[in-house]
């Protein structure tokens, strides 16, 4: 009896590609600013920057704590959100009516404490060299959830163009 052997499948071993060098993808440019570039170590380290920070508003924003808010806002988004014509074209937007905003605190306590529950920061996107928004994704949708401006080294939100 002939034994017959199994034919020799030669098995394709999957390529392994080097991965770079992490020095050098620290220093792969993100974006770039009339001559301000923005690499991938100053895109990381601003991520971990504002996850910090939005970590903080959540607490603030879970204890409703108005007064430790108000040290995040810029002077901008103070004088937005303290504006009548403002609070008017907020309070109209409002899923619940009947709500008359008449102050910035009114706004943080029936706008922005409902919300901005458990915000993440999944992406950040760089606007320019000092101003970055905050994304947070859900599901396959993206929503901004924050625009902050670095103000004289400490990040303040500001208000989205209205």
């Amino acid at each position: 009896v002939k034994e017959e052997k199994a034919p020799v499948i030669k098995k394709q071993e999957p390529v392994v590609e080097a991965k770079p060098d992490t020095s050098e993808e620290k220093n792969t440019v993100i974006a770039e600013f009339e001559g301000v570039t923005i690499t991938k170590e100053t895109y990381d380290q601003t991520k971990t920057e504002m996850e910090k920070i939005v970590e903080q508003l959540n607490r603030i924003t879970a204890a409703k704590d108005y007064t430790q808010w108000i040290t995040f806002l810029s002077d901008d988004y103070k004088q937005q959100y303290s504006k009548p014509s403002t609070l008017k074209a907020v309070s109209e937007a409002l899923p619940v009516k009947g709500i008359k905003l008449k102050s910035l605190k009114d706004y943080f306590m029936y706008v922005f404490v409902p919300s901005r529950q458990n915000v993440r920061v999944d992406d950040i996107n760089f606007v320019s060299p000092s101003r970055v928004e905050v994304i947070m994704k859900q599901g396959n949708v993206s929503l901004l959830v924050y625009g902050l401006e670095n103000i004289d080294g400490n990040w303040k939100l500001i208000p989205p163009k209205l």
